[in-house]
């Protein structure tokens, strides 16, 4: 049934949550006075300010729009489009994650390596993925469009990797501007922006497939060509964002990192 793998996942991830409530954080040596915080307002102060703050947000938010969108409606628009039952539907979208899951690690690889010798790979990591996610996206509804399945699916795979990659280049980008102890604060922020605008991807996608069908046929592929535009518009924004971030990285003081 359904309710199986909630329990499957459910008693894993309890389990370590627990044992993260034992993990030893490391120890940074800072000035006392930016050991702690000024008060959330403040703090949130602080962040805002930055520019590259509010690209690397709204490239997420923009991003998050379009992935939640297809998380939400890929098993529909395969039954639609590609006639598949439910069953084959559920299990080839489920498969996609199974490569997604390396996104994030790899990602934070690449953007690692691309920082030695950039100082603002980090940020140009997200831009380069995304515009990879739109090149394969939009692929992938082409050949769906014309009928080629396979090639499609790959293209949908692949998109499914770099939504899942782009949160660690993002966070890192974004703590390499702030002070220590507004780290976590600071990528808190980022996920809150994305996560909060992404959530209307559903809805805007579901009522794009009712205006342009019928009220017996929404059109569900014709709101997914939408979505190329979305993935175009996030690139563009983490690549001013990776701009943004070399000026104001030569503003850091040593408070800001660890030095």
């Amino acid at each position: 049934g359904w309710r199986a793998p909630y329990y499957f996942f459910a008693v894993p991830g309890v389990l370590f949550g627990i044992l993260i409530l034992f993990t030893r954080d490391y120890t940074t040596d800072i000035p006392k006075e930016y050991s702690t915080g000024l008060g959330i307002l403040k703090d949130m102060g602080v962040i805002m300010k930055l520019r590259t703050f509010w690209y690397l947000s709204l490239g997420f938010a923009v991003s998050s729009f379009a992935i939640t969108a297809i998380l939400q409606f890929l098993p529909l628009y395969f039954m639609r489009v590609r006639g598949w039952d439910m069953t084959k539907s559920s299990t080839m979208f489920g498969l996609m994650f199974v490569f997604a899951a390396v996104g994030a690690v790899l990602a934070g690889i690449i953007s690692d390596k691309w920082k030695e010798k950039q100082i603002n790979g980090r940020p140009l990591t997200a831009a380069a993925l995304t515009f990879f996610g739109f090149v394969c996206i939009t692929v992938g509804i082409m050949a769906d469009t014309r009928g080629y399945f396979s090639i499609g699916y790959i293209g949908f795979v692949v998109l499914a990797v770099v939504g899942a990659s782009v949160v660690s280049p993002l966070s890192a980008s974004i703590m390499d501007l702030v002070p220590l102890r507004l780290r976590s604060l600071s990528v808190a922020m980022i996920i809150f922006i994305g996560y909060m605008l992404g959530s209307l991807g559903p809805t805007f996608i579901g009522w794009i497939s009712d205006i342009m069908g019928t009220p017996d046929k929404p059109n569900l592929l014709a709101a997914f060509k939408t979505i190329p535009v979305f993935y175009f518009f996030a690139a563009v924004l983490y690549f001013l964002g990776a701009r943004s971030f070399v000026g104001e990285s030569e503003k850091l003081t040593p408070q800001n990192n660890e030095s």
